[in-house]
């Protein structure tokens, strides 16, 4: 599974919904991400950054990520999204592990 943390903003005409019906939408993410076949792991409001909240998500397959990033997208109700990919010390040392065991075949353009 991957760990993936999502950044949004929205549109102004969400934000404006959100403040006028006092809603939170971590509720309608969880109820998204696990639709899919995901693991719901975090939301945070962002205040002073680039972004207005932070999803952070556990996905088996990146399809099932993108089926949530594009429901967002279809409907709307967002402006910008970014996803920040995460690994693991676990993850560091299996990927090490495979790139000295002689398997990948990659040059360097000299040397």
């Amino acid at each position: 599974m991957s760990i993936r943390i999502t950044y949004i903003n929205y549109t102004n005409k969400a934000l404006e919904s959100m403040i006028k019906n006092k809603e939170d939408r971590s509720i309608a993410v969880k109820k998204a991400i696990e639709s899919a076949g995901g693991k719901f792991l975090g939301f945070y409001g962002l205040i002073g950054q680039e972004f207005e909240v932070m999803v952070i998500s556990k996905f088996d397959s990146l399809t099932d990520y993108m089926s949530v990033i594009m429901s967002a997208m279809i409907n709307k109700g967002v402006t910008d999204i970014k996803t920040v990919h995460c690994y693991t010390g676990e993850d560091v040392s299996i990927g090490a592990a495979k790139a000295l065991s002689g398997e990948i075949d990659y040059q360097p353009a000299e040397k």
